[in-house]
Order: structure tokens, then C-alpha cells, then sequence
């Protein structure tokens, strides 16, 4: 799943750190360094098992436990986020299939 930033947000980066306003809600918060790496990686694109991959990488010695528990939390945050309104589901959806042509009649 891709999600991408609501448009009622307004966000900008800062020193280890993300400070955001709802329009919606008219508030403001300040994430800190680890929520705001979450939330970058998300503004730029990223498929939430990707956010995840990135994050058990920078952020574990790579050990099973450490991964599930990084893992839960990175998808635990960004539903959170996703039910306030803060993200939007980007998901790209497939291309319809064309409609079959019936075969063209020839006038004999």
C-alpha cells in the first residue's frame, strides 16, 4: 500500500524533525526524528513496505525480533496517521482491461 500526504496538510522539514498544520482540524504538531524519517519516506512515494524495509534497516542490529517489532510499529504509525486524516491511500490502481471489440462483419 502507497499512501501519499493528505492535501488539508501543510508540512515542512526541519532539524530532526516535521512540523505540520490540519487545515481540517487547525492544529499544529511537531513530529520528532523518527516519525519525521517515516513521514519523508512516505512524501516521497514510498510503499509502506518499503517505509518499513528502510526503517529495520537504519534503526536495528537485523535481528527477528527487533524487525517484527520496528515493522509493527512503522505500519501501527502510519495507520494512525492515515485515520486522522493525515494521509491519503495513493495506492495505484491497475489499468481497466479494454473492452473485448467484437470481430468486424464482412459484407459479401
Amino acid at each position: 500500500m502507497r499512501y501519499g500526504i493528505s492535501d488539508n496538510v501543510i508540512w515542512t522539514p526541519g532539524v530532526d524533525e516535521v512540523r505540520l498544520y490540519d487545515c481540517d482540524t487547525q492544529e499544529f504538531q511537531t513530529m520528532n526524528s523518527t516519525a519525521a524519517e517515516i513521514w519523508t519516506l512516505v512524501a516521497d512515494g514510498r510503499e509502506v513496505d518499503d517505509v518499513v524495509a528502510t526503517m529495520v534497516d537504519r534503526h536495528t542490529d537485523g535481528s527477528p525480533e527487533q524487525a517484527r517489532l520496528v515493522g509493527s510499529d512503522v505500519r501501527d504509525f502510519v495507520l494512525d496517521l492515515a485515520r486522522r486524516g493525515l494521509l491519503t491511500d495513493h495506492t495505484p490502481t491497475p489499468p481497466a482491461r479494454p473492452a473485448a471489440t467484437p470481430p468486424e462483419k464482412t459484407l459479401t
